[in-house]
């Protein structure tokens, strides 16, 4: 019996070391992710980490912000850059289903001509609002004028070439928060 104990015991106490190994190991995974010095491979990175601990079928709105715009900023200009604005419009975005989340992502990353773009072709809607039914939404995005379209697709696409830099910046400004949310503060510092 007590031969049983002692073994319980020295395998709870391996499986505890290994979790803590396991844990230790993540957060100097992710504070080396986050001294990336290549823009494109840090956006693509943290937003890989960021879809990967998020539930991406449901709204982003509860999101911390950091982790929201980076997100957003991201994935809205990777489906705009597949098709434009009638290709974003034209589908469902369950992360951000009034699209006014990636456009308030885009201001929060520095990326104030993407953002123009993108407040321009909001602005092809009737209002200037997207109908929430996406029938309704094709339906709008077929009486687009399309030079105008083309135009803000362009415009956008434009903006999209300094987009890894801006989000770059904005995620080494809030480095501490990526820290703070992903390992836990301390955890981070110990891990240096």
């Amino acid at each position: 019996m007590k031969t049983a104990s002692v073994w319980l015991l020295a395998v709870s106490l391996l499986a505890w070391m290994i979790v803590k190994l396991v844990e230790r190991a993540r957060v100097r995974r992710l504070v080396l992710l986050l001294s990336e010095p290549d823009d494109q491979k840090l956006v693509w990175s943290v937003f890989d980490e960021i879809r990967a601990t998020r539930d991406t079928d449901a709204s982003a709105a509860a999101w911390p912000e950091h982790e929201r715009a980076v997100a957003l900023a991201v994935e809205t200009s990777a489906i705009i850059g597949n098709g434009g604005f009638s290709f974003l419009f034209g589908s469902e975005l369950a992360v951000d289903p009034t699209y006014l989340l990636s456009l308030r992502a885009l201001d929060a990353v520095g990326a104030d001509a993407a953002a123009g773009a993108y407040r321009d072709a909001l602005a092809l809607f009737p209002h200037g609002s997207v109908p929430a039914d996406l029938e309704r939404r094709r339906s709008a995005i077929c009486d687009f004028d399309e030079n105008e379209l083309a135009g803000v697709d362009d415009r956008f696409m434009d903006a999209q070439r300094e987009l890894a830099s801006q989000v770059g910046a904005y995620i080494r400004a809030r480095r501490a928060a990526f820290e703070a949310e992903w390992t836990g503060s301390g955890a981070a510092r110990a891990a240096r």
